[in-house]
């Protein structure tokens, strides 16, 4: 609740599920590198005097692991038929938590107890952000509007494509 890469991106929760699902689906060499990396990560950096990340409100040390940590959602969406809404709610949540922080600031200070809900959203509702687009005035809500218009564009694109090749179709 307070730092770290579940709070800021809440679908890599399901990750685990996603490895499990591969184990079945994939060459087990792809698996064990997806699995292990961020695996590895979090052992190593578990015995960093400051493993937390200090003022960092996003996952700092386990930045890396990220790619890893995506590609095992790849198997969970696609044998995830009937819960592919919970998935996409979470991807929706995830993408908004990580763009405030992204817009507002990835730091804030430690004795701030819930940093979305104490520090960055009221700061994202007060108008202030650092973007380059807040330096030319544009506030609000506005900077948001780009990043989610071409990543709902990209979205509804994979969604077709993987329909597309779910019915056989030509993809292109």
């Amino acid at each position: 609740e307070k730092r770290g890469l579940l709070w800021v991106t809440p679908l890599l929760a399901v990750a685990p599920w996603g490895i499990v699902m591969a184990w079945r689906r994939w060459p087990r060499e792809v698996v064990l590198v997806v699995a292990a990396v961020p695996l590895l990560l979090l052992l190593v950096n578990a015995g960093y005097a400051y493993w937390d990340g200090g003022a960092s409100t996003g996952p700092r040390h386990l930045t890396p692991a990220l790619p890893f940590l995506a590609l095992a959602l790849a198997p969970l969406w696609d044998g995830a038929l009937v819960a592919r809404r919970w998935l996409g709610g979470l991807w929706v949540i995830s993408l908004l938590i990580s763009m405030l922080c992204a817009v507002v600031t990835m730091t804030s200070p430690m004795d701030v107890a819930t940093p979305l809900r104490d520090y960055i959203l009221p700061r994202f509702i007060g108008g202030e952000g650092h973007t380059v687009l807040w330096m030319v005035g544009v506030t609000g809500f506005m900077p948001l509007l780009l990043p989610v218009a071409i990543v709902w564009l990209a979205g509804r694109r994979v969604m077709r494509l993987a329909g597309a090749q779910g019915s056989g179709e030509a993809i292109g």
